[in-house]
């Protein structure tokens, strides 16, 4: 996508339609693709509710005048015809309505927008400049607007983005979040199990999305292992099972591949624990660790009921 960006000529806006799952990163690689080009970009979330006003500029009463707020469209434009280039992403693009879609196909064939809150006036991307539309999508997701074809059509290119390979996930789960590379490979491990089993036998609803895997272990990373089981259960079991006999199976995958107890040994060093451990027993339990002890007697009832 970078080599297309940099083949078309300066004066234009360059559409590039990502598909693929929840959770592939279809944000992150476009927000990343505009900080190699050391660019501004401007995020617009998609939905039924987005007014052309929202993305254009409206007028609002100020100290008893009227002010003009560019939105986040206008204010790429800005963006680029003073810097050269400029981003604009639009999340879950398929969401918004119609008509706001028509109001995008003049900028994307003709690289001009006519703003309604200004009377059509025209706002224009200059011929030395260049805006970049990225618009993401979850082709699969039901109860959304479809995308016109006219308004598609004016996209170049539409690559569907895919779960990432194991090592490539490892690599960014430890990246993003910064935590060990043995924690990163074990939640990764089992993300993966529970995707085949989601994908392929269609035996758990939801899918264990890169995003949550790098959200996991971010949590897990930064919080006290007394934790651990808690966020097993809350961040993956809770979060991935529609029902009862989906949590089930998530956590007889998780407890075959001793997801709890690998993530423990490389969460905290067994000399370290083992001593914390000991304290405890040695020493009185602060109400906070009571707390604890209860939260984890009922997470433990709760595992042994599933």
């Amino acid at each position: 996508m970078k080599a297309l960006i940099n083949s078309l000529g300066n004066g234009r806006c360059i559409g590039i339609l990502l598909h693929g799952p929840p959770g592939t990163g279809k944000t992150l690689l476009a927000t990343s693709l505009a900080k190699e080009f050391n660019s501004s970009y401007f995020i617009i979330d998609g939905s039924p509710d987005l007014d052309r006003r929202d993305i254009e500029g409206n007028w609002e009463l100020f100290n008893g005048d009227t002010k003009f707020n560019h939105g986040p469209l206008t204010r790429a434009i800005e963006d680029a015809n003073k810097n050269g280039i400029s981003f604009i992403v639009i999340n879950e693009i398929n969401a918004i309505r119609e008509s706001e879609q028509i109001s995008l196909n003049s900028l994307l064939s003709e690289s001009h927008i006519n703003l309604i809150s200004k009377g059509f006036e025209r706002c224009s991307l200059k011929k030395t400049s260049k805006l970049v539309i990225i618009g993401t999508m979850n082709k699969s997701v039901l109860g959304i607007n479809k995308l016109q074809e006219a308004f598609e059509d004016r996209f170049l290119v539409c690559p569907e983005i895919t779960y990432p390979t194991k090592q490539k996930e490892i690599e960014i789960a430890v990246k993003l979040s910064g935590c060990k590379k043995m924690v990163a490979e074990t939640v990764v491990d089992a993300a993966r199990q529970i995707r085949k089993q989601a994908i392929k036998d269609f035996s758990i609803t939801k899918i264990f999305s890169t995003r949550l895997i790098v959200n996991f272990c971010l949590i897990v990373s930064n919080m006290s292992p007394d934790y651990l089981r808690y966020n097993i259960e809350n961040v993956i079991i809770n979060k991935l099972g529609e029902n009862q006999e989906e949590k089930k199976s998530i956590a007889m995958i998780l407890d075959g591949k001793l997801f709890e107890d690998n993530l423990k040994k490389y969460l905290v060093p067994y000399s370290q624990a083992k001593s914390s451990i000991n304290a405890g027993l040695n020493s009185p339990r602060a109400p906070e660790a009571k707390i604890i002890s209860n939260f984890k007697s009922k997470v433990e009832k709760y595992v042994f009921e599933l």
